[in-house]
């Protein structure tokens, strides 16, 4: 038997894009509306993902 299980912690608000400097990640999946993609205001968080050299994917839905 395989068992999988991890805490979910959400941060939001004001520069919570910067705490993403805090986390030990290395890839990400971005899960947002597809106007977010559109409209370009996705770029805040693939930016500081860039930055931090942090592999993602984007899901659109």
């Amino acid at each position: 038997m395989n068992k999988f299980s991890m805490k979910t912690e959400i941060i939001s608000g004001n520069n919570s894009i910067s705490e993403l400097s805090n986390m030990p990640i290395k890839n990400a999946l971005v899960v947002c509306d597809p106007f977010m993609v559109k409209s370009g205001k996705i770029s805040a968080v693939t930016d500081a993902l860039d930055k931090l050299d942090v592999k993602y994917d984007i899901f659109p839905k």
